[in-house]
């Protein structure tokens, strides 16, 4: 149904734009290294965008590295897909 389709789309913009301005917050109360929380951002904030928004006011080390967490299947996939390619 177009409406189910509609609202699950509100739904994920609206929880992706509460995580960004709140993810910053948790931080500091759990102990989190610039690391930790990028890990923790990466795994938990739905698009790359998000992440970016959510990480960089705690630092250029959560920056990339949940970036990179949220990218990280990508390549993976891609570099079984290329080696179930080769002849």
């Amino acid at each position: 149904d177009e409406q189910d389709v509609a609202a699950s789309i509100a739904y994920t913009a609206l929880l992706g734009v509460l995580l960004v301005v709140a993810l910053p917050w948790f931080g500091p109360p759990l102990n989190l290294s610039q690391h930790q929380y990028g890990v923790f951002a990466g795994l938990t904030v739905y698009a790359v965008p998000q992440v970016i928004a959510a990480t960089s006011p705690v630092g250029l080390v959560s920056t990339q590295v949940g970036t990179l967490v949220k990218l990280e299947p990508h390549p993976i996939r891609l570099g079984q897909r290329h080696r179930s390619l080769r002849p």
